[in-house]
C-alpha cells in the first residue's frame, strides 16, 4: 500500500515536471525563432559589408525560404519551418567560425 502511494506520488511529480518543461519550450519557441532570424539578418548584413558573398547568399536564401513558407504555406505550416531553422543554426555556426577566423587573422597580422 505504501509502495503504491509512493510510486503514484513520484509519478505525479515526474509527469508535472515534464509537462512544465514542455510548456516552457513551446511558450518561448516563437521568441527564439524570431531572435535567431534577426541574428541571421544582422550577420548577413555584417558579411555584406565584409563582402563575403557566400554567407550573404546563404542568409538571403534562408530568409527567402522562410518568407515563402510564411506567406504561401497552409495553416499547418509548422512542419515546413524545421529545415529552415535547422539550416539557420548551421549558418550561424559557420558565420561564427568565420568571424573568429577573421579576428585571429587581424590580431596575428597574417593569414590563418
Amino acid at each position: 500500500l505504501i509502495d503504491k502511494r509512493i510510486d503514484s506520488i513520484l509519478s505525479n511529480i515526474a509527469s508535472r515536471a515534464v509537462s512544465k518543461l514542455n510548456n516552457f519550450g513551446w511558450k518561448y519557441a516563437g521568441v527564439i525563432k524570431i531572435a535567431v532570424s534577426l541574428v541571421v539578418i544582422i550577420s548577413s548584413l555584417y558579411f555584406l559589408i565584409k563582402k563575403q558573398w557566400i554567407y550573404v547568399c546563404w542568409g538571403i536564401i534562408l530568409m527567402g525560404l522562410l518568407a515563402i513558407i510564411i506567406l504561401m504555406a497552409p495553416a499547418a505550416r509548422y512542419n515546413y519551418y524545421y529545415s529552415v531553422y535547422f539550416n539557420q543554426y548551421w549558418l550561424l555556426l559557420f558565420m561564427g567560425f568565420q568571424i573568429k577566423k577573421d579576428k585571429l587573422r587581424c590580431h596575428s597580422g597574417g593569414d590563418v
